[in-house]
């Protein structure tokens, strides 16, 4: 991946969607402009927003919650690209994305209890009383790796977890934020709809040490240490 070009077409992205182009007709063109493959369009499709949307979403970041509601394969799955060294973004939002697709290889199963190792220790920053880990009932193990969370989470830090296999995993999600949880997803049809957001992903990312393939914040000039760390508890 040319990470020069993935960011000229990341700014040029940014700009137009400021203009209010509509993302999937101006991607495709900015795409071509720089000659990028499938990996870089998928990071600018994941990672780069309108100004407004990333400024939004970053101001709802808290670091402190009582309950918690966490998008499971979603972060596992980043978590994975990071202990695996592949491509793993901070994007403008200051959320870490990575461009894996939705499912666990069987070449990743070796590492996956210690990605969920570093999930729940990720978890233990915001202090919860009580977290419900959800994940697609159609991704091979999902009820496993489900189970195998809740368990890490009640003996390590002493919570209460309830483990949800289900089909719509966006739509649980989404009225959890209507109870009042704080939400820990990168999927956007989720955190357009939710008060409080936990960034889990950056925070792991941060807390392993692990320098990002490419920091779009950084370079639009956003401080997202600054904005995830010196986020208001509740």
């Amino acid at each position: 991946m040319d990470l020069e070009r993935v960011l000229e077409a990341a700014r040029d992205l940014r700009y137009l969607l400021k203009r209010g182009y509509v993302r999937e007709r101006i991607l495709d063109i900015v795409v071509e402009r720089y000659r990028l493959d499938k990996k870089a369009r998928s990071a600018l499709y994941r990672c780069i927003h309108p100004p407004k949307m990333a400024e939004d979403i970053r101001s709802r970041f808290t670091l402190r919650c009582k309950e918690l509601a966490v998008d499971l394969l979603n972060s596992l799955i980043t978590i994975l690209a990071m202990i695996e060294g592949d491509y793993v973004f901070v994007c403008d939002d200051c959320l870490v994305r990575d461009v894996r697709g939705s499912k666990i290889r069987s070449s990743d199963r070796p590492f996956v209890d210690k990605a969920l190792h570093i999930l729940v220790e990720t978890i233990d920053y915001c202090k919860p009383q009580e977290v419900i880990v959800v994940c697609e009932r159609q991704i091979s193990y999902s009820a496993l790796y489900a189970k195998k969370a809740c368990n890490l989470i009640e003996n390590i830090l002493d919570a209460k977890c309830r483990a949800i296999v289900l089909d719509k995993v966006d739509k649980f999600l989404i009225d959890a934020c209507s109870d009042q949880r704080v939400v820990s997803s990168t999927d956007m049809v989720v955190l357009r709809e939710c008060p409080r957001i936990y960034p889990l992903t950056y925070i792991a990312l941060t807390t392993l040490g692990i320098k990002p393939t490419l920091d779009f914040a950084k370079s639009f000039g956003t401080n997202c240490y600054k904005m995830v760390f010196g986020s208001v508890g509740y």
